[in-house]
């Protein structure tokens, strides 16, 4: 367990986090996202983020006034510390992952424990995880993948399967690679990922040191009688690499929708983001990492855009370096959310 001030030290890993709620918000779309520590627009707070398809098991569980019951409270949460706009968080599904109060019970003692078994035996994986907060070991997650099977003509695929306890099914992919196309060395990688609330369709070519992938997002519509209705395009992305530089394009016809199923948001009136990265050697050692990220939406300036962020960093030493984090909002009428410059060890956006 760690306070919610000490995330930026554990990016990437999974764990209880513990702060009080400052304050809360609910999007137009109805994802909800709960400010933890420092007051928001604060970019050194941490907050909790729940897409809307999921808000409904959170009311159901802390009630009707849910989320404003929590402001002022101190909540504990559990999950994958990742960033969003420069801003360290937990995206969660289950309302088993947050409790109002501190981690492992209201007095805040006891033992916190984790557990992971995983069984690999070639093409197959199977992990579970298991928590224990002091009231006795809980059964949370199974992922079973199958990994490098082959079909006919050097064709080869992968499944992945997910069942937790709060949701059951949660996720079915499956992938074909190195599907070679007739002529000039073009080969392409094909991809379909069910979840609960989303199909997501990847089509990834690569040919000659460059790669991209084509991503649809939707759903299919059913009637009560398993009968076809219709297919739902909420958009679609469009991401390629060519090293260095990674760049991605994301339409949204339904951007409440895409936002649930792609790392990226988007504010009111927002339908379109373009992300250009750059990661490259430095002279002073390290890597030299450079994103500009741009929105556009009805709001928008000059060729429609509407918001904008970059981030730098530039390793001075093996160990330190400075970096400089900005967005302006030019739907507001003080477009400037933050600038933040500092130094220190690599840091994470």
């Amino acid at each position: 367990m760690i306070s919610w001030d000490e995330a930026k030290n554990h990016y990437g890993e999974t764990l209880y986090v513990q702060g009080p709620v400052d304050s809360v918000y609910v999007s137009g779309g109805g994802s909800v996202t709960i400010h933890l520590g420092l007051p928001y627009p604060d970019p050194d707070r941490f907050d909790i983020y729940i897409p809307s398809s999921y808000v409904d098991d959170f009311t159901a569980v802390f009630g009707s006034d849910f989320p404003d019951n929590l402001v002022g409270e101190t909540v504990c949460i559990y999950g994958e510390i990742t960033t969003y706009l420069g801003i360290y968080e937990i995206e969660t599904h289950d309302p088993d992952d947050l409790q109002i109060g501190p981690c492992c019970g209201v007095t805040g003692t006891g033992p916190l424990m984790n557990f992971r078994g995983q069984l690999a035996w070639d093409p197959l994986v199977l992990t579970a995880d298991f928590a224990d907060c002091c009231t006795g070991i809980q059964f949370r997650k199974l992922e079973v993948g199958l990994s490098g099977l082959s079909l006919c003509c050097g064709l080869s695929y992968d499944v992945d399967f997910t069942f937790s306890k709060c949701h059951g099914f949660e996720g079915l992919a499956f992938s074909i690679s190195g599907l070679d196309l007739l002529c000039c060395d073009i080969s392409l990688d094909l991809a379909v990922e069910f979840t609960v609330d989303s199909k997501t369709i990847s089509v990834s070519p690569s040919w000659e040191g460059i790669t991209g992938c084509f991503e649809l997002y939707g759903d299919v519509d059913w009637d009560g009688f398993n009968t076809l209705e219709g297919l739902e395009i909420w958009g679609w992305g469009i991401s390629c690499y060519i090293e260095p530089i990674s760049l991605t394009i994301i339409t949204a016809l339904n951007p409440d929708e895409v936002e649930n199923v792609v790392d990226i948001s988007f504010y009111t009136d927002e339908w379109e983001y373009l992300g250009l990265e750059y990661v490259g050697p430095a002279c002073c050692g390290g890597d030299l990492s450079f994103t500009a990220e741009l929105w556009f939406g009805d709001d928008g300036l000059l060729f429609s855009i509407q918001r904008t962020k970059y981030y730098l960093e530039l390793p001075l030493a093996n160990a330190i370096s400075v970096f400089v984090k900005a967005q302006w909002d030019f739907s507001d009428p003080d477009p400037l959310d933050y600038l933040d410059v500092g130094w220190g060890g690599t840091e994470k956006n």
